[in-house]
């Protein structure tokens, strides 16, 4: 039992380190991100993280879009918990942090576990300081990894937070705060290389699974591109469709890339840690808005791809 405590610590220490000498400059192409590798012998979660992390995304941004990706951890102590209804924050802002925030109680609801979306929600105060959180943090970013299968393919999935997403639609304003975007990656069945590749944009009609030929680094990991404000993840430069028949998502290249190859610029959500609690808050990461298209999303595992992609 303390062999299996001590790999789990190495594993989160492994998985939590960043290189703080990266460039983030928006003039670069490419965000680079240096670390060391995983003994796969070592057990079966530390094979299942060298394996995550054999094949982290390349993320490319759009170049006019000024809402980039973040960590929760640098976001948190920017927002206010509140509850729909109380007038009052629940936590106010510099006091949440990534365990008291599912820990609440307001209306009947916790806002940590079970299975379904309370009324909570993260709010950022109307200060000087907000623009700036809804801007996100090249020096601190991440992808979240989660596994749905781990056998008969084993499928992965990179999840990404942006504190702010903009609008594309001419008449309605559908921009919000709390942006969760991911792929998900299909692996064949040594292992050694991506099948496929799920490219989650809005809803089903507008995500699919893709071959993962001409949609991979030389490397192997996949490439994604994230949409002008909305951040849906594509497989490709270009225009792409919504659900708004008017309305298009636009991917282009010449912004930033974020190059996760030298692994560990990621946190495993599989991995029992007191950073993650988050995790396991019900409410939404933005403030309600007149339709769902303009409200914050729930978190990762309060979505329904995380169990499973469509097939």
């Amino acid at each position: 039992m303390k062999q299996i405590y001590l790999l789990l610590l190495l594993v989160f220490l492994i998985s939590s380190c960043v290189n703080s000498g990266q460039n983030t400059n928006d003039n670069l192409n490419v965000v680079n991100i240096t670390t060391t590798g995983v003994n796969t012998n070592a057990d079966s979660i530390a094979t299942t993280s060298y394996i995550e992390a054999q094949f982290l995304p390349v993320l490319h941004l759009h170049p006019d879009d000024p809402y980039r990706p973040s960590t929760v951890s640098w976001v948190l102590p920017r927002a206010e918990l509140r509850y729909e209804g109380n007038s009052n924050p629940i936590l106010k802002k510099g006091e949440i942090t990534e365990t008291n925030l599912q820990q609440q109680t307001s209306g009947g609801e916790s806002s940590g576990g079970g299975d379904k979306v309370t009324k909570f929600y993260l709010d950022y105060p109307d200060d000087s300081e907000r623009d700036i959180t809804r801007r996100g943090n090249l020096e601190e970013f991440s992808c979240y990894v989660h596994v749905t299968r781990r056998n008969d393919p084993m499928e992965i999935q990179y999840w990404f937070y942006y504190p702010y997403n903009g609008s594309i639609a001419p008449v309605l304003d559908i921009a919000h705060e709390g942006d969760w975007e991911h792929i998900t990656v299909r692996l064949k069945p040594d292992r050694s290389a991506i099948d496929k590749i799920y490219y989650s944009a809005h809803d089903e009609q507008h995500s699919w699974w893709v071959d993962a030929a001409g949609h991979v680094t030389p490397e192997g990991r996949p490439i994604v591109y994230s949409a002008k404000h909305t951040h849906g993840s594509y497989p490709s430069p270009g225009k792409w469709n919504t659900a708004a028949p008017t309305v298009q998502d636009e991917t282009k290249d010449g912004g930033p890339a974020i190059d996760y190859n030298a692994q560990y610029a990621w946190r495993s959500l599989d991995v029992p840690a007191p950073l993650f609690d988050w995790v396991n808050f019900n409410g939404h990461w933005g403030k309600p808005g007149a339709f769902q298209a303009s409200s914050g999303f729930p978190g990762p595992k309060f979505q329904k791809e995380w169990k499973e992609d469509p097939r």
